[in-house]
């Protein structure tokens, strides 16, 4: 315990390291992200898209949870979902929250659907999310290719594909009943470094065979919600004055900025969330412009804000329990 808690404290000066750094060589603008949070309007609207990005999120995975069995209502899945966002404001990388809301949500379905579905399910979310992060930067990349600069973006423009034609045969190749009966694919995840968590995936995905109008509605779901985020960054990344920029490169970039995000390095994302729409951006604009970390550090701030509902979440469910084991104290009592 001792050494985690030694390790993730490591990560949080890393973190805090590499902001400081960004905003010394100013790579990061501070007074221009202080100065967009002075426009009621564009806060009004980021907390809008915001919103939209996590409702669709959040029932994106109530639908998978009820594919798993789960009876929970959505107002639990709410609670759960917030409680995991609040927990990965300070925890490091996007995954890590991931880990909480599968504590709650088994205790919040109070063991009527197993384990193992429950866990499933947040696995399978996260590798929608991915997967749509992925063939959404392709979608971006191909529509706007006439206008990329092929020298500079042509190893993005790749990377982009790999990663959305790989999910997608994964995703495919999953759903088949024959490959399954084999048991090739669980051999090979097995013998796999991490395989585990590809073979949870997998068994989560053929477990939705019979339910792809689910599956197609997450992913509809998923799609929406990131279509919000990218409209939030593109609104942000103009209300600062950055470059002129086609939209169809913010579809290309933003998710692929975020795919950089659920590395569990840093707390919430943060500097290496900076670092890598830094990068990206410049590529685009051929300039040496800060506009991307900016506007970066601007949606997490947006987003940190409804993290914090979290809190009300976090501290009724203690509320909850302690009045749950006072009871069961009472109750020993009454019996002795």
């Amino acid at each position: 315990m001792g050494k985690r808690r030694s390790f993730t404290f490591l990560k949080f000066i890393l973190a805090i390291g590499v902001v400081a750094y960004l905003i010394k060589t100013e790579r990061l603008d501070l007074k221009a992200v202080s100065l967009i949070f002075a426009s009621p309007f564009w806060l009004t609207s980021a907390l809008f898209l915001i919103g939209i990005n996590i409702a669709c999120n959040t029932v994106r995975w109530h639908l998978l949870l009820r594919g798993q069995g789960s009876r929970l209502p959505l107002r639990e899945t709410v609670r759960v979902n917030f409680i995991g966002l609040f927990f990965n404001t300070f925890l490091p990388g996007a995954v890590t929250g991931d880990l909480v809301k599968a504590f709650y949500i088994a205790r919040a379905d109070g063991g009527t659907t197993a384990k193992t579905r429950l866990f499933t399910s947040i696995a399978l979310d996260r590798f929608i999310g991915v997967s749509t992060l992925a063939i959404l930067s392709l979608v971006g990349a191909l529509y706007g290719l006439s206008r990329l600069n092929a020298d500079r973006l042509l190893p993005l423009v790749v990377t982009s594909a790999i990663l959305a034609v790989g999910v997608s045969v994964f995703g495919a190749l999953s759903l088949s009943p024959k490959l399954y009966r084999a048991g090739f694919l669980q051999k090979m995840f097995q013998r796999l470094p991490g395989g585990s968590l590809f073979l949870q995936i997998y068994e989560a995905i053929y477990a939705y065979r019979a339910r792809w109008r689910e599956l197609l509605f997450a992913h509809l779901l998923s799609c929406a919600g990131q279509i919000a985020f990218v409209a939030n960054y593109l609104l942000a990344f103009q209300q600062i004055g950055g470059p002129g920029i086609p939209i169809s490169h913010f579809f290309f970039l933003v998710p692929l900025g975020m795919l950089t995000t659920a590395v569990p390095l840093f707390p919430g994302g943060l500097g290496i969330g900076q670092a890598a729409f830094l990068q990206l951006f410049q590529l685009v604009s051929s300039s040496t412009t800060t506009a991307g970390a900016d506007s970066f550090t601007i949606v997490q701030l947006v987003y940190f804000a409804w993290n914090m509902v979290g809190v009300v979440f976090y501290l009724q469910g203690r509320t909850r329990l302690g009045a749950v084991k006072m009871a069961a104290s009472s109750d020993q009592l009454a019996q002795s």
